[in-house]
């Protein structure tokens, strides 16, 4: 990122997420058993170390909210991970059985590292809006960034399953896909792709992605019209990284943090103007008719049943509807742009799972090789099992 970029986005939080999380002032190593790391004054956060041997760790705000967790594997996992891993390569195609998938993966995890499943679903009930899993070893046999967009399962088998089963079953989530996204593929190639290059998508790379929720037009989870005709925003985002760039790092920012930046300098109405079906949306440029309004007379914030706030936010896509939804829009861009923004630079095999509405990311222009060693994550939507069809495939004909 260029210095012009930090100036115009507020502070920037880099977060190597293989790298330890601070000096541990620790009071007990084992179980689950509480103890403090050290404040970071420029970030004003409280770091909190929340056991499993000190592998996992809780970032929260003043306010004692969580912000983020980080589960690091260390050498005394190394084994069992090698063992889990040659195990995975075992498994079934994901495509063709997900469900299956997951849960032998989530047995294996079981088996092998158990306290990795346990401390995902352990930071999810405390509501992080975003897990990060590091302290994987270089894969042995190095993996291609595919130059069409697909996703070659049997190369990728292993360190998929590790994400599914360590945010699948576990988590009481399962991965999906939609029908006009994709070809309907539930693993998403994010590499750059030649004749997409100035698309705003994720396998688009001459322009800079703006920050943005994916699938801003579909209806949230947490609304009563959630799976009107099958129809889902992506609850949650996970992405395993098989090849990255330090130079173009995920980046994300909180909406709690938005939300309550605009209440501070602007005053409560004008967040209360989000709330209201005073918006419309534009279907995303990787699904068909993209550009194309999709969701009319909608809000952008959003409450759920513990009073958290969650948005349905593109940059690029929503327009309002109203002269008080428009000047509370210019509003929400000015904050989003100003707000820290956490980047995230990962190296291969790490993991990342953050909430499509409680967090907006977005992603720098870069130039690739095409050499077979860009930038390449493989993503996985997940939601709730309970809100997923059995054929994982929202929008199909089926559901």
């Amino acid at each position: 990122m260029s210095s012009n970029d930090n100036a115009n986005t507020g502070n920037v939080l880099s977060v190597n997420i293989d790298a330890a999380a601070g000096h541990t002032d620790r009071t007990s190593d084992s179980g689950r058993a509480t103890t403090v790391l050290k404040t970071s004054a420029r970030n004003s956060e409280t770091h909190v170390q929340a056991g499993f041997n000190g592998r996992v760790a809780l970032y929260s705000d003043a306010g004692g909210n969580t912000k983020m967790a980080r589960l690091t594997l260390t050498e005394s996992d190394a084994l069992a991970r090698s063992r889990a891993e040659s195990k995975f390569n075992h498994l079934l195609d994901y495509e063709g059985d997900p469900a299956a998938v997951e849960q032998s993966a989530h047995d294996i995890l079981g088996e092998e590292l158990p306290w990795l499943p346990d401390a995902s679903a352990f930071a999810l009930d405390r509501r992080a809006p975003l897990v990060v899993v590091s302290g994987f070893a270089p894969y042995a046999v190095p993996i291609a960034t595919p130059d069409d967009g697909v996703v070659d399962g049997k190369a990728v088998r292993a360190p998929v399953a590790m994400l599914v089963g360590t945010f699948g079953p576990g988590c009481g989530m399962g991965g999906f896909s939609y029908v006009s996204e994709n070809k309907a593929r539930l693993q998403r190639a994010v590499a750059p792709i030649r004749s997409l290059a100035s698309q705003a998508s994720s396998q688009g790379y001459k322009s800079k992605l703006n920050f943005h929720c994916d699938n801003a037009n579909q209806p949230m989870a947490c609304e009563h019209d959630a799976l009107a005709n099958g129809e889902l925003m992506n609850p949650y985002q996970g992405f395993v990284a098989i090849n990255t760039e330090l130079t173009v790092p995920m980046e994300l920012v909180a909406v709690a943090d938005i939300k309550n930046a605009m209440a501070r300098r602007f005053g409560p109405d004008t967040v209360d103007v989000l709330y209201r079906r005073e918006f419309a949306i534009k279907a995303p440029a990787s699904h068909n008719g993209g550009g194309e309004i999709a969701a009319w007379q909608v809000p952008l914030f959003v409450r759920d049943n513990d009073g958290l706030t969650h948005a349905r936010y593109h940059a690029d896509n929503v327009i309002g509807l109203t002269d008080t939804a428009e000047y509370a829009l210019k509003i929400l861009h000015e904050t989003v742009m100003a707000s820290p923004v956490i980047a995230l630079r990962s190296k291969p095999g790490d993991l990342i799972l953050y909430s499509n509405t409680r967090m907006m990311h977005r992603r720098s222009a870069y130039e690739p090789r095409f050499d077979g060693t860009d930038r390449y994550f493989v993503r996985v939507y997940f939601a709730p099992l309970s809100l997923l069809a059995a054929g994982r495939v929202l929008g199909a004909p089926s559901n």
